[in-house]
């Protein structure tokens, strides 16, 4: 088998294992604070640690470039790894100083992971490979938010609120699983490009030059609308799940089957996506994800309490929700966000020749992304609903018109930066 092949299934492989912890803690995350809070009467929120993680994810992303440089992209993948780790691991025990201290820690974390999982995407695919390598990685990487959730939906089935063996054991697995992915990035081989052998100020200086392209531009609006719509996904959604009381005074359960069917939902997206003729319509397969995401929007208008995100909400939504609508949301939103997450990011891999180019392009992602989820989570904790809905699909509209002139640019592919 191609080394480079076999590189991108262990990236697969390792992104599976680690986000199964990952994906389990972030979806359980607040429901785990609010039943900590009510036993402790502290007043911790997850919402405001993941705001903080998002804006030190976007920070971390100016150093990846000397760090790997320093130690190369599979050790930095590695640590990156280990920190995530050790945020998670916060959870079991989330004392306030301690849980937002972690999520400076962990947000760095993050960019070391996906900065280098752009780069190793890059310098691993060609023009030809990068949208399938893409693909193979999206598929590892979503598959894990089927496994850790079955735990949660048996576990947490019959119960009223979250006790603390119950956050214990559901972290501690969570941990667990993580710490298992980060050795498994230690498999990857390292693929030697010209940029190995720059010095750390010219990667910077290399990728700045990239955050210049019009090309790196035109997707930031996609990675604005990517963070507020991926960390509604993850975070905010599952907890207006197990908020909703009209769905049974068992709700939080819920949270484990809803997960794992946005989980489905991305493992399709990603193998739909697998087709070459994809490749030739991303703007009109984002305008089709569009779509589905405003309707699976337009049904949690319908079904879900519009105070839901706030606290666990008894109030009665518009229609009597049931658990079909529910997980019919659920695949929606999962098959949306593996299009919306995947099509730019294959879009970087793919238009850029150079790992300093990638390394500029994930840069500009990454800076946008986290911090419109650091937004995000700001203001969820005063936001209802129905204005978060509003928000995100205003978003999409200007997600949909940058990625449409990008997209245009694709089909005349060319390697020359156009500035």
């Amino acid at each position: 088998m191609d080394e480079k092949l076999k590189n991108i299934i262990w990236l697969s492989i390792s992104a599976m294992v680690m986000f199964t912890g990952y994906f389990t803690m972030a979806g359980t995350s607040e429901t785990i604070i609010r039943a900590y809070n009510e036993r402790t009467g502290d007043n911790v929120s997850s919402f405001l640690s993941f705001g903080i993680l998002s804006v030190a994810n976007a920070i971390g992303c100016f150093f990846v470039s000397p760090v790997v440089a320093m130690i190369g992209r599979k050790n930095t993948y590695f640590i990156g790894g280990l920190l995530q780790t050790a945020y998670i691991a916060t959870y079991i025990s989330p004392q306030p100083i301690l849980l937002y201290i972690m999520s400076v820690i962990g947000g760095f974390g993050a960019a070391f992971i996906w900065v280098v999982t752009g780069i190793t995407l890059g310098v691993n695919s060609t023009e030809t490979t990068g949208h399938r390598n893409t693909c193979f990685f999206w598929i590892g990487l979503q598959s894990g938010n089927l496994f850790g959730n079955f735990y949660v939906f048996f576990a947490w089935g019959g119960a009223d609120e979250i006790s603390k063996s119950m956050q214990i054991s559901t972290i501690a697995i969570a941990a667990g699983i993580s710490l298992l992915g980060s050795f498994l990035t230690l498999m990857i081989k390292e693929i030697q490009s010209d940029e190995d052998e720059m010095k750390p100020m010219e990667k910077i200086k290399a990728a700045f030059k990239t955050g210049k392209d019009i090309r790196a531009q035109l997707i930031i609006p996609a990675a604005i609308f990517g963070g507020i719509e991926q960390g509604f996904v993850t975070n905010i959604y599952p907890t207006c799940v197990g908020a909703s009381k009209s769905l049974g005074s068992d709700s939080p359960h819920f949270i484990g089957i809803s997960s794992i069917i946005v989980g489905v939902g991305e493992v399709t997206g990603a193998f739909f996506q697998l087709s070459h003729r994809v490749q030739n319509l991303r703007a009109y397969l984002y305008l089709v994800a569009g779509g589905l995401f405003f309707l699976g929007n337009t049904l949690i208008f319908l079904f879900m309490p519009n105070d839901c995100t706030n606290s666990s909400a008894y109030e009665n939504p518009l229609v009597d929700p049931t658990i079909g609508i529910i997980l019919t949301c659920s695949f929606l939103f999962g098959i949306t966000d593996s299009i919306f997450s995947m099509l730019p990011e294959a879009a970087i891999a793919t238009m850029f020749s150079t790992g300093s180019e990638t390394t500029g392009g994930m840069t500009v992602w990454n800076v946008n992304y986290g911090l419109a989820q650091t937004a995000m989570f700001y203001y969820t904790g005063y936001v209802t609903l129905y204005n978060q809905l509003l928000i995100q699909l205003s978003m999409m509209v200007l997600a949909l018109l940058a990625f449409s002139k990008l997209d245009l640019r694709l089909l005349r592919f060319s390697k020359t930066p156009e500035t």
